[in-house]
Formats: C-alpha cells, sequence, structure tokens
C-alpha cells in the first residue's frame, strides 16, 4: 500500500467516525425534541382536564346559589320579621364561637335551620355531572344561607375553630338605631333620605359547598333581600 493510498484511508476513517458522531448527536437531539414535545402535550391536555373540570365544578355550584336564591326569596315572602341569625335581637348579644351560629334561624326545607339543601353525591352522579372523583367516595354539596348582619365585635375568635373563621362571611350592618321612618323612605335626619324600605330588607351571604375527595370548593353569593316585595 502506498503512502498516499494509506494516508488516504485514515482520512476516510477519520470522517466515518466524525459522521457517526454528528448523527448520535443529532439522533439524542431529536429524541429531547420529541420528548419534550410529549410532555408539553400532556402537561397541556392535563392543564386543559383541570381548567374543564373546575368550570364543570363552579357550573354546578352556580345552579345551587340560584336554588337558594328561589328558596330565600320564599322564606322572605313567607317570614315576619325578615330571617336573621338566632339571637340577632338579644341585647346584648350572646357571643357567637362556630360558623353555625350566623345561619338565619328559618326552616329552609333542609335538613338544618339556614340550610337550604345537603346532599350526598355517588361517584357515578359526580361522574354524570363531568366532575372527577379520584377518592371513589362520592362527594356533598350542601346550600346555606348565613345572616350578614352580625356585629363583629361578637365573634368569639378565641374559641372559633380556624377552619370556621377562614370562611366566615362578612359583616354588612344597616342599623337603623339612628333612623327614623318616614312612610317607605328611611330618614337620617330632617332633611337626608339614605334609603328605600331598607328596614325591612336582610343581607345574607347564599354559599354552596362542594367535597370531594377532601377538597373543598365554595361559591359565596351576597344577596339584599327585602319582603317589600
Amino acid at each position: 500500500m502506498t503512502k498516499s493510498s494509506l494516508h488516504g484511508s485514515k482520512k476516510l476513517k477519520k470522517r466515518t467516525g466524525f459522521s457517526l458522531i454528528v448523527v448520535l448527536i443529532i439522533s439524542l437531539i431529536g429524541l429531547a425534541l420529541v420528548g419534550a414535545t410529549l410532555q408539553f402535550t400532556v402537561s397541556a391536555g392535563g392543564s386543559g382536564r383541570v381548567a374543564n373540570a373546575s368550570g364543570t365544578r363552579y357550573t354546578l355550584l352556580q345552579a345551587a346559589v340560584e336554588e337558594g336564591k328561589g328558596v330565600l326569596m320564599s322564606a322572605m315572602d313567607n317570614v315576619d320579621p325578615i330571617p336573621r341569625h338566632p339571637n340577632a335581637d338579644a341585647n346584648p348579644e350572646p357571643p357567637i364561637s362556630e360558623l353555625g351560629g350566623l345561619l338565619i334561624d328559618t326552616d329552609l326545607g333542609g335538613p338544618a335551620l339556614g340550610v337550604v339543601r345537603r346532599e350526598t353525591l355517588s361517584p357515578s352522579a359526580l361522574h354524570r355531572a363531568g366532575i372527577w372523583d379520584t377518592s371513589g367516595e362520592g362527594g356533598v354539596l350542601t346550600v346555606s344561607i348565613y345572616d350578614m348582619q352580625y356585629d363583629p365585635d361578637v365573634i368569639d375568635v378565641p374559641s372559633m375553630p380556624a377552619e370556621d373563621f377562614s370562611i366566615l362571611p362578612p359583616s354588612i350592618m344597616l342599623d337603623p338605631a339612628s333612623w327614623r321612618k318616614d312612610g317607605d323612605t328611611i330618614l337620617a335626619d330632617e332633611e337626608d333620605e339614605v334609603g328605600v324600605g331598607l328596614l325591612n330588607t336582610g343581607v345574607y351571604l347564599i354559599r354552596a359547598e362542594l367535597l370531594v375527595g377532601g377538597r373543598r370548593t365554595i361559591l359565596d353569593t351576597a344577596v339584599f333581600q327585602s319582603n317589600n316585595m
């Protein structure tokens, strides 16, 4: 073999080795890109399913809130005075140490005063509603109505469970103590009109709560409701 032939053979081997390295690098990059694409697809699909599940929960809870509104309107037409929480008219009002102390003291046809509905949903019922139940234990849907006209000072914070305190309805006071009524108009003094019919108006929080697999989803809606309709 001549010197030139030997040199050419070594050159060919070097090129072949170089080509294999390039092919391996390109292949690895391609596999990485495919893996990233698959990961993105799976992640995107998972996010879509989560968003859809959240939307389905909201739809269910919104329908439950509307149910609560209808029951409240019916109660306002049939209860006099307007529904309030227990001891709302007491002077002084005793401390409230649990969330249930703000439920309206009115029978709404549910399992307890102030409760419109408390229903156990089977896994199949949740599935039909489009809600995932990975626990396989089903869930519970509750619709309750709370009185928002309460004095924050009566809340016994040290005695109230932290979980109750974290979802305590806000306080909105319609205090008629300094008002006088002139027909259907409430006057703060001789000249200033501050509202119409507020003496017969309640402020309520309608709460729909869905508990599935230890995960609680709550939808709250504040309602000013008068029985002067």
